[in-house]
């Protein structure tokens, strides 16, 4: 693969980034842009290449835009009557691929523009559950920094060092 060029990082390829991922878990991706939101799931396989899954979201840009600031506003605010948007954003985002997440037992989110500040675990599922009583939700910035960080953080092979000590006046003999 390239190096960090120009302050991007390189796009691994799924079947890489799929390796790193834990077992049972998805990698959730979302590109928001003025024609419309793009979902993509990656699961890794124990046999065979990693699941790749495309959805579109079901909102325009703008009223996911809404809904999300709406659904982030009424959590930290304490507003109690936020479970109608928790609904409709689950629905929105993870409704899409949620028969394919349904067996997994972790989510990594990957958000991108107003899903930033959405906090995951407190949407409600189609089961009337908080998403986080579903998977265990993790966050990372990008699939490359995902990919970066498990490389650092897998264990180097190292060589076999070799300490040796004798007896300096057996030298002379």
């Amino acid at each position: 693969g390239r190096g960090f060029a120009g302050g991007r990082a390189p796009v691994p390829a799924a079947d890489a980034l799929a390796a790193t991922q834990p077992p049972r878990s998805g990698l959730v991706e979302f590109v928001v842009s003025p024609r419309g939101t793009w979902i993509m799931l990656l699961v890794p396989s124990p046999k065979g290449p990693p699941r790749l899954v495309l959805k579109a979201a079901p909102l325009p840009t703008a009223k996911l835009k809404t809904l999300a600031a709406d659904f982030t506003r009424q959590v930290s605010t304490r507003d109690l009557s936020f479970a109608a948007n928790a609904r409709a954003l689950y629905a929105a985002v993870l409704g899409p691929i949620d028969a394919e997440i349904a067996p997994l037992d972790q989510l990594i989110i990957v958000p991108h523009g107003p899903l930033w500040d959405v906090p995951f675990q407190a949407l409600q599922t189609p089961r009337q559950k908080y998403l986080i009583e579903e998977h265990a939700v993790a966050y990372v910035p990008s699939a490359s920094t995902l990919n970066a960080l498990e490389r650092r953080a897998r264990p180097r092979p190292s060589r076999p060092r070799v300490v040796a000590f004798g007896d300096p006046r057996l030298a002379d003999r």
